[in-house]
């Protein structure tokens, strides 16, 4: 499930709350995309791809950055470390 929260010119963001099924589909293939490194901005959060996968928990909402050109997830933020603020 999943809600809209921002949609500009170039990207949609969006608040979903993971199931089994969307870690797999959702978080880990970003993960495989992109492992490394996420987060270079902050200090605290700064993770590997693994680090990501081993901090997702099945009911965890994640803000999800979403190109509107490929449809392709460019960012995933868990709102356990991340508020968004747009």
């Amino acid at each position: 499930m999943w809600q809209k929260i921002h949609t500009e010119r170039r990207q949609t963001v969006t608040k979903e709350i993971l199931t089994k099924e969307n870690i797999q589909k959702d978080v880990l293939a970003y993960v495989k995309r992109r492992p490394s490194p996420n987060y270079t901005w902050s200090k605290t959060f700064y993770m590997s791809g693994q680090g990501i996968e081993n901090t997702s928990l099945v009911g965890d909402e994640f803000y999800l950055v979403i190109l509107h050109s490929t449809q392709e997830i460019c960012a995933v933020y868990n709102t356990k470390f991340f508020v968004y603020e747009g």
